[in-house]
């Protein structure tokens, strides 16, 4: 039975989607990810009529209606839904309207600005997420331009986790690129927030998750799509070190780790640190206080590793 989720945002932090409900999960390979797509809604308030409209749907993907008002009652009318198929308006989008001059005449976070306006020409803009709108309409006398915009926007939550260590409170982020569409090759968000959801234009993404500290990573390609929202649960087969410093430091610590027969990481600060790391053998080195200590260890997939240097 279909369940619906509401995409929700606010003047501070557009990113977030109020979840409302599940519709339906598919499952899809890659890269240790379980994702799940699920149907995106939009409230069913504010619907556009078809009586006494003229309306069309142009290439750029916008349906546009106009209905004949008396003089001096011309408004202009601004709405949006995810994709083609969806029947209710998206809520909570930043819109703007400008005159010609540049002058903003409306601005705000709303589902259906309706504007009473001179006729004339003006600029819209509206913002969803990833997904920008600049457009500029002409308001004709006597009439009303309502005008529904197809975002062609889906959503993808990215949720990396440390196999087989649970509640590790690691610091991570993910990293979404686009692999098609007019933002081909360029980074279109970023997130240090595990199980963000993102609002992005409708196509093929290449996903990058790493973590703050260590040599952890992993890649995967998801593909994204309008009013889906595609959740990818990255399992990394990795462990976690923790160093700590035994004795009173009267000078910065700092500790140096590196693979055996690899590269060396970047310096870490601290009298304990955290590394999330690749299976396999390291060094970790340690300065405080004019010491320098150093020792050997094996890191382990799914196992964390302490390592105690010091007095």
């Amino acid at each position: 039975m279909d369940r619906v989720l509401r995409p929700c945002t606010n003047r501070q932090s557009r990113r977030h989607v109020r979840l409302a409900s599940i519709l339906a999960v598919f499952i899809f390979s890659g890269l240790a990810a379980a994702p799940v797509a699920i149907s995106l809604a939009a409230s069913q308030a504010n619907e556009l009529t078809t009586s006494s409209l003229t309306r069309k749907i142009t290439p750029n993907m916008q349906e546009t209606a106009i209905r004949t008002v008396s003089p001096g009652e011309e408004r202009l009318s601004v709405s949006a839904r995810l994709s083609e198929t969806s029947d209710a308006l998206v809520t909570d989008i930043a819109w703007r309207v400008f005159d010609q001059s540049g002058e903003k005449l409306y601005d705000d976070v709303t589902s259906n600005p309706n504007l009473k306006l001179p006729p004339g020409d003006y600029i819209v803009e509206a913002s969803y997420g990833a997904k920008s709108i600049r457009e500029s309409l002409s308001l004709a006398p006597g009439k009303e331009l309502i005008v529904n915009y197809i975002l062609n926007v889906g959503a993808l939550r990215v949720a990396p986790r440390i196999d087989g260590i649970a509640g590790h409170n690691m610091a991570s982020e993910s990293r979404v690129f686009a692999l098609t569409g007019p933002d081909q090759g360029k980074l279109v968000w970023s997130s240090s927030t595990p199980g963000e959801m993102i609002l992005l234009n409708a196509g093929s993404y290449r996903v990058e998750s790493r973590f703050e500290f260590g040599n952890a990573s992993s890649v995967t390609d998801v593909e994204v799509k309008p009013a889906i929202m595609s959740a990818l649960d990255i399992k990394h087969k990795v462990g976690v070190l923790r160093l700590a410093f035994a004795g009173a430091a009267d000078a910065p610590v700092s500790w140096t780790v590196s693979e055996q027969l690899g590269d060396t990481l970047p310096t870490v600060e601290g009298m304990t640190a955290a590394l999330v790391l690749k299976p396999g053998h390291y060094v970790a080195k340690v300065e405080a206080d004019g010491k320098h200590l150093m020792t050997t260890f094996e890191i382990k997939a799914g196992a964390e590793t302490a390592v105690t240097l010091g007095d």
